[in-house]
């Protein structure tokens, strides 16, 4: 059922989807719950969506992790919500990884968050692979940001290729400028 409710809700069709979703979340599937709540959240249904969200999270989906990270955001309870992102990322979910490496960036902590946005990167995650980029970039490292914003325009970030291309217009600078300091 969990897969017919799943091509529902890919096709817009979320009423259609929500009986499927229910059958196979009362049945245990845990990927279920994680998307029935999703969908109960997008309809205002909060009361009805955690529940299912937290019993996904708490069963180990990663993706119910963050989504219960964001709905303890919103409430404003922060280190609950820090822990299970946090959780998500440790079990492999890349946003979430991501998230993690801005926070921490946000912070203050760059080791940290240089840690994150590699994992995240690593996973195609182009958001991270840009904001490491960036990292770099403020940290003096033009080749290794370069290596990063590469990866990141690979997977479809304008940002960094608008970064490569800022990049390449300062070596074609100091390429200039050290021609013009040979010649005197």
């Amino acid at each position: 059922m969990y897969a017919l409710g799943l091509r529902l809700f890919r096709q817009g069709q979320s009423l259609e989807a929500e009986s499927p979703l229910r059958e196979a979340a009362d049945a245990g599937n845990v990927k279920a719950k994680t998307l029935l709540g999703v969908l109960l959240h997008q309809r205002g249904q909060r009361s009805e969506a955690e529940p299912l969200l937290q019993a996904a999270a708490e069963a180990g989906d990663a993706d119910a992790m963050e989504m219960v990270a964001f709905l303890l955001r919103e409430r404003g309870e922060h280190t609950e919500s820090r822990r299970w992102l946090e959780r998500s990322a440790n079990a492999g979910n890349p946003h979430s990884m991501a998230k993690m490496g801005q926070l921490h960036q946000d912070e203050g902590a760059t080791a940290e968050a240089e840690r994150w946005y590699k994992k995240a990167a690593k996973t195609g995650h182009a958001d991270a692979a840009y904001n490491l980029a960036c990292l770099l970039l403020r940290r003096g490292e033009d080749s290794k940001a370069e290596q990063w914003a590469w990866r990141a325009a690979d997977a479809g970030s304008l940002e960094a290729k608008k970064t490569l291309l800022a990049l390449a217009a300062k070596r074609r600078r100091d390429r200039h400028g050290e021609e013009f300091l040979r010649r005197r």
